[in-house]
């Protein structure tokens, strides 16, 4: 055996070791099952996408995803094993026709090697001890490989056909990534100037669908839903992160692009849709995400590589271009993979809410009766031998659009599931009603209380429906960041706003995404309850003033009790309202002949209270609208940008060791209550008192109707006996 073959083995069995791993780690505590036991359940039943279920892992994602349900595991191992043995084969195949020499099998070992580093986070097989580095994005990197060859030899048909093959299976596993391998084979076709080539995609998606599901109708439904989600995805979802994974996604980008022409390869161009696909992302929602798209960025270096041409792969420029990326790109990753022990820390002893059982009691109840999830995390379903009924879109928070949102609420309407277990949940300081109004909507109209847990509710649905009508009540427009004041009503009322995205909002959404908005609903006593909300579905009816804030409120609400403050403004706040137009209709809704229960609260008459002893209250403003006020100088507010103070800090009772009573703000002589209670573990530390923990407040006052100028701004808190108060002061000058 020469040395050259020698070496090519020891590189194949080397990227054999890196690219079909048997050791990948295990589910992390941080991942949410709840969907994967939805999709598995799905699958498992047969449900068809596009019908029954709306996901953004298709009808089979499970095999990414796998659990013990049915035969699911072992389908999943199989998938596997052929994604593997695609990979393998082509390679071998390069190196057998001596198209890929020793240098180029090494530097693709490189890049894959790199490429790998990051997935440690991904999704693995935890039963089984198998891991794939991402089925989706592994079959990706096949596809691209095959496309490649596909580029590069004379009868491309056969490498291009088992291109489309793998992006045909792709969009079944997850649509976006489909989508990402189907950017590639557009570009391919343009590249071979060959309308043939383009017209045998559609044929080999459809056709694998209809493999999986004999109907067109399902199909066109499997794209719409996938359209939907892909749109709300960068509206609803953004989560920004360290600038500097902007900075490094943006250089290693251009450093593909100089790699690829010092090589000279029209490859390149193949491999440019799929990076902006896996920057879109990795960087929509930028935490851990980012792995993502720095797993990806080594791919198209790797392939560029690879099939480079030999002489100028040996040129001292390619050298310095592939090792400035290298370098680039380890100190891009570095910080994220040092995170790794933290992510994938033992589960805890003690059973977390999510993981709990349901009481005996709520079981026994359901029996045999369909049964779904209202809030986001039902991972512990996956332990219950229960009549499962999933909504179409699985998890009610990822129905970001109008579409979605009215498909959940048809299947309420329509008749299914008998009982709902609801435990409260949210994620990015969302709510879980407010995140889908018409499915709200429809559980007020046809579910009532069953039975009450210490940390769940079962509901139960209704003989009849608690009303048979929504009627409209006013119409206006107002600018998205204005206080609405909603109008008198013993009913529930409703509220649609039709925010629509301006040319910068547009741009941002394809591009990148779109900043979070937020809605704040003040009560009569001017308390506000800010919480992040989808863009999309705010033109849905939302049961504005019939909106629990915790579970026993809910099971309050639908047991027909007194619940709540009644609510008199609603606003739109954040930083994503400038990518919308500058004014939008409202419209506000009602439900004849039912007659709400609220209570009236009202704030402390200072007349009655007295003043705190000095020392007795400790309290501070720690931010106005993101800022941290200095002592003596005024806080400087542009109306045109921040039509909203939004004010937080702590308070507590020195004197007796403990939280205040509670806190309100005033300002150009209106009062406004505080929300208090707030989490604030770093107060309690700093102090060495546990009982201080939740003394955080926030108080969101409007500033629509207040005049330009230097105004004070008073915050008070009330002793724990609630008998004297003390307050806070400082200037505030609106612009």
């Amino acid at each position: 055996m020469s040395r050259h073959t020698f070496l090519t083995l020891l590189l194949l069995a080397w990227l054999a070791a890196v690219l079909c791993p048997l050791d990948a780690p295990r589910h992390s505590d941080t991942t949410d099952r709840s969907w994967i036991f939805a999709i598995n359940s799905a699958a498992a039943r047969h449900a068809v996408w596009g019908r029954d279920l709306i996901w953004t892992w298709g009808p089979l994602g499970y095999l990414a995803n796998p659990l013990p349900i049915g035969s699911n595991l072992s389908k999943a191992t199989a998938a596997q094993a052929a994604a593997w043995a695609a990979m393998m084969l082509a390679l071998g195949w390069l190196a057998w026709s001596g198209r890929a020499g020793a240098l180029h099998l090494a530097c693709f070992a490189a890049a894959a090697t790199a490429a790998r580093a990051c997935f440690p986070l991904f999704l693995s097989f935890p039963e089984l001890g198998i891991g794939a580095v991402g089925l989706d994005y592994y079959l990706v990197f096949v596809e691209l490989l095959l496309l490649s060859i596909a580029g590069v030899v004379t009868a491309w048909a056969v490498p291009y056909a088992l291109a489309l093959a793998a992006a045909a299976v792709l969009c079944l596993v997850k649509l976006n990534a489909g989508v990402l391998a189907l950017s590639a084979v557009a570009v391919f076709a343009a590249m071979k100037r060959s309308v043939r080539a383009a017209l045998w995609a559609p044929p080999f998606v459809v056709g694998a669908y209809l493999l999986h599901s004999a109907s067109f109708s399902d199909f066109f439904g499997y794209l719409r839903g996938g359209y939907e989600l892909f749109s709300g995805y960068s509206m609803t979802m953004g989560l920004p992160g360290a600038l500097a994974d902007c900075y490094w996604a943006m250089a290693l980008v251009l450093l593909t692009v100089l790699l690829g022409a010092v090589l000279r390869s029209r490859l390149l161009w193949m491999y440019l849709p799929p990076l902006f696909a896996a920057f879109k992302h990795g960087f929509v929602r930028q935490d851990s995400h980012v792995l993502l798209f720095y797993a990806f960025v080594a791919v198209p270096a790797g392939l560029l590589l690879l099939f480079a041409d030999s002489a100028r792969l040996r040129r001292k420029q390619t050298a310095a271009a592939a090792l400035t990326m290298l370098l680039a790109w380890t100190l891009a990753v570095r910080p994220h993979l040092t995170e790794r022990p933290r992510l994938a820390a033992p589960r805890s002893p003690e059973p977390s809410l999510e993981s709990a059982p349901l009481s005996p009691a709520m079981r026994q109840l359901i029996g045999g009766q369909t049964v779904g999830f209202l809030f986001p995390s039902f991972a512990y379903a996956s332990e219950e031998r229960l009549n499962y009924t999933p909504f179409p879109v699985v998890q009610t928070y990822s129905a970001y659009t109008s579409w979605l949102d009215r498909r959940n609420a048809a299947q309420l309407v329509g008749g299914e599931p008998r009982y709902m277990v609801a435990d409260w949940s949210a994620i990015d300081g969302r709510h879980p009603l407010a995140d889908s109004p018409e499915t709200w909507l429809a559980l007020y109209q046809w579910y009532e209380v069953a039975m009450q847990g210490e940390h769940r509710l079962l509901l139960r649905r209704r003989d009849r429906p608690r009303f048979e009508r929504v009627e409209s009540l006013q119409r206006t427009r107002a600018r998205p960041g204005d206080s609405i004041r909603l109008p008198d009503a013993r009913g529930p009322l409703l509220l649609r706003i039709g925010l629509e995205l301006n040319t910068r909002g547009k741009l941002a959404k394809i591009l990148f995404r779109v900043p979070e908005v937020s809605m704040a609903l003040w009560t009569a006593s001017g308390r506000a309850h800010v919480f992040r909300v989808a863009p999309g579905v705010l033109g849905d009816r939302l049961l504005v003033n019939v909106l629990p804030g915790n579970l026993g409120d809910l099971a309050r609400c639908l047991g027909g009790e007194s619940w709540g403050e009644p609510i008199v403004r609603a606003a739109l706040l954040g930083p994503g309202l400038r990518y919308f137009e500058p004014e939008t209709e409202v419209e506000f809704l009602t439900i004849p002949g039912v007659e709400l229960k609220m209570e009236d609260p009202r704030l402390p008459e200072l007349s009655k209270l007295s003043s705190a002893g000095e020392g007795s209250i400790q309290a501070t403003i720690d931010e106005v609208n993101s800022e941290r006020p200095v002592e003596g100088r005024p806080l400087v507010i542009d109306r045109a940008q921040q039509n909203h103070l939004i004010i937080r800090g702590w308070a507590v009772d020195a004197a007796v060791k403990a939280p205040a009573a509670g806190a309100w703000a005033t300002l150009y002589g209106r009062d406004y209550a505080a929300s208090y209670g707030g989490d604030r573990p770093d107060v309690a530390a700093y102090f060495g008192q546990p009982n201080y923990r939740f003394s955080g407040y926030e108080a969101v006052l409007p500033l629509a109707e207040t005049p330009r100028g230097r105004h004070e701004l008073v915050l008070s808190f009330l002793t724990r006996d609630g008998k004297a108060y003390s307050t806070r002061k400082m200037q505030v000058e609106l612009r």
